[in-house]
């Protein structure tokens, strides 16, 4: 035997070692993930494979970001209305329309459309910091934003009107706020609230 040990070659980095190739794993859940959304497209919308997979590669192709990005909005944001790892809101906003752009007869029904956004005002300055945030998701998600009154407790010989009459007046700036954040936007009380104002 001519060769020793002290004479092989040195392995090449990473080689030999246990740790998990990173790079492969990133490339199947990115592979995954593209599966998932073609399959939500596939099923929701009564394409082929090869019809929703180029759908995915336009809408990448027209908003210059990976297909992993798009598939992540479709599956998680759109479908599932999982906010937990967000995507950039005007991609998920831009998607939503290009769906019923290219289905219009079918209607979009996804968890994130089942409920709509919820927000209460009360006597609170903080309560229309909430009411910005929630018609912002509104927006996003394309749902009306409710608003529900969270009226206090009568104080005594506190005259109950002028506690109504300063909620109302928290109500009518919590509606021009949500307009003001988000145009366009259907704002409504929550319908156990309307006859309380």
């Amino acid at each position: 035997m001519t060769g020793t040990i002290d004479d092989a070659s040195p392995l090449p980095e990473g080689a030999g070692s246990n740790e998990p190739d990173h790079e492969f794993d990133q490339i199947t859940a990115a592979a995954a993930l593209l599966e998932q959304a073609k399959g939500v497209l596939i099923f929701r919308y009564g394409i082929d494979a090869d019809t929703a997979f180029a759908l995915v590669e336009r809408w990448a192709a027209e908003t210059d970001v990976r297909i992993e990005t798009v598939a992540h909005a479709v599956v998680h944001e759109i479908c599932q209305g999982d906010h937990s790892t967000p995507t950039d809101p005007g991609l998920v906003r831009y998607l939503e329309e290009q769906l019923r752009r290219e289905f219009p007869g079918v209607e979009c029904e996804t968890v994130a459309d089942a409920v709509p956004v919820s927000a209460a005002v009360d006597h609170d300055e903080s309560s229309l910091d909430g009411v910005a945030d929630a018609a912002r998701e509104a927006a996003r998600r394309g749902v009306p934003l409710e608003l529900t009154v969270d009226l206090p407790p009568h104080e005594v010989g506190q005259e109950p009107d002028l506690g109504r009459a300063h909620l109302m007046q928290r109500i009518d700036l919590a509606l021009e706020l949500a307009r003001a954040v988000s145009p366009g936007i259907e704002v409504r009380l929550a319908k156990d609230h309307e006859d309380t104002v």
